[in-house]
């Protein structure tokens, strides 16, 4: 049975029918009221994500996103404490961005060394009911051009080999 709410205020006039052995009937209408309730808002980003290095201080690793049933619910975004945080303190969230702090350099990295960044997001949504994901975020190599030391001036006599080191 399905009862639609005629006025749309959440109020449904349900009507129940007792029927006895012999045949008669009684009804009663009731009226049940459906009151809205907030319901915690579900993260949709994925779990794993990339940043080339050199990006630049700040640079976006990804648009946090959620999904929220609440019409016109919004979330605040922070880093969290918890399983999977180990690298927080490199990260910062603007808004719903979450960005690399500081540029990176895939050959110094400083996510435990391998590149390799865990951290914790955690969304709250304006009920102050949330949700938290373990992330990983890993830092790709770009392929950089090579750049050569200044070389002194050197000099060599006519018609000889002359080796210079670069490096």
């Amino acid at each position: 049975m399905v009862f639609a709410d005629a006025n749309n205020n959440g109020v449904y006039e349900v009507t129940v029918r007792a029927t006895s052995g012999g045949g008669d009937t009684a009804d009663l209408t009731l009226l049940v009221t459906v009151t809205n309730v907030n319901e915690a808002p579900v993260i949709t980003t994925g779990a794993a994500d990339t940043l080339a290095e050199n990006s630049g201080a700040n640079a976006v690793v990804e648009a946090l996103a959620r999904t929220d049933v609440d019409a016109g619910d919004t979330v605040t975004w922070t880093l969290v404490a918890g399983a999977g945080d180990t690298d927080n303190a490199s990260f910062n969230i603007a808004v719903a961005d979450l960005r690399m702090t500081a540029d990176v350099n895939f050959e110094a990295p400083i996510c435990g060394g391998d590149n390799i960044c865990n951290i914790r997001v955690h969304a709250t949504d304006i009920g102050g009911l949330t949700a938290e994901l373990a992330m990983t975020i890993t830092i790709t190599n770009v392929d950089e051009n090579p750049v050569f030391a200044t070389v002194a001036a050197q000099t060599a006599a006519e018609n000889q080999t002359a080796v210079v080191v670069v490096s």
